[in-house]
């Protein structure tokens, strides 16, 4: 046994033939035990973020298909509103030609009304009406006439003049007989 510094101490046989070096190579083979566990653990944490990516992925895969879905159909939408508006436009276009159409005419039937004034030379103010009365009727081409003149009662029908009925029919009959 030997003692050093005055203190007894038992070292074993074994003990003797360990040198520094030996030790440092257990202590080696001791250190990277943790460093497995600590390449576990950073390992398991790898596998936990892929697994997180993964599943982000997934949703937002999910949610780009819902916004695919969404654009697909607010084109058709889009499509759908551009023919609409199309279809809006030509008929505006075919109201305004009517309108002017009908402008014409009224311009047109207005002149002819002047014109009549003029041909046979009436003076509405010197003739006796009783607006409250009297009733008118268009005859010829202007029956259809939609105007209401003189504030007098425009009858489309049939109307009894002096105990004679007189129509439109009436009236091309009439003038059909005289022409022949």
């Amino acid at each position: 046994m030997a003692t050093s510094l005055g203190q007894d101490e038992d070292i074993s046989p074994a003990d003797e033939d360990v040198s520094p070096a030996t030790h440092q190579s257990t202590n080696e083979e001791q250190m990277p035990e943790p460093a497995l566990l600590e390449l576990h653990e950073m390992l398991v944490d790898i596998q936990i973020n892929v697994n997180n990516i993964l599943h982000e992925n997934k949703e937002m895969n999910s949610e780009m298909e819902g916004l695919k879905s969404t654009v697909s159909r607010q084109t058709n939408e889009i499509s759908t509103l551009k023919t609409h508006l199309q279809k809006m436009d030509n008929q505006y276009q075919e109201v305004e030609k009517q309108l002017d159409a009908a402008k014409r005419r009224v311009d047109e039937q207005q002149e002819e009304i002047n014109e009549f004034y003029t041909t046979y030379k009436i003076n509405w103010n010197s003739i006796p009406v009783y607006v409250k009365k009297s009733k008118a009727i268009w005859l010829g081409k202007w029956v259809k006439n939609k105007i209401n003149p003189l504030d007098l009662k425009w009858m489309r029908s049939t109307m009894r003049i002096l105990g004679v009925y007189v129509s439109e029919f009436m009236f091309r009959l009439k003038i059909g007989k005289t022409m022949n």
